[in-house]
């Protein structure tokens, strides 16, 4: 990690206490558990994020790919009835 910086946060009583526990058993200082658990929390921020962007892209081409479909249909439907035409 390159440079840091230091901020105050407040906390309930009782989550300082489980903090402060979890660190100890943890063998890790507070700022260690709390910077671990804000990566922890921006990791998934981000991976929520890309997968609703993901999942944008994979309803467009859905959409795409049905189009495709129906368009293909009308094309196959109207090739065969010049088919069955040139048969008489």
């Amino acid at each position: 990690m390159s440079g840091s910086v230091k901020t105050a946060i407040s906390l309930p009583e009782e989550l300082f206490k489980e903090l402060n526990a979890y660190a100890k058993k943890s063998h890790r200082s507070r700022s260690a558990v709390i910077r671990s658990a804000i990566e922890l929390l921006l990791n998934e921020y981000r991976l929520r994020k890309t997968y609703i962007k993901a999942k944008k892209i994979y309803d467009q081409i859905a959409e795409s790919d049905k189009k495709l479909t129906r368009d293909f249909f009308a094309i196959s439907s109207e090739t065969l009835e010049v088919s069955d035409g040139n048969k008489s």
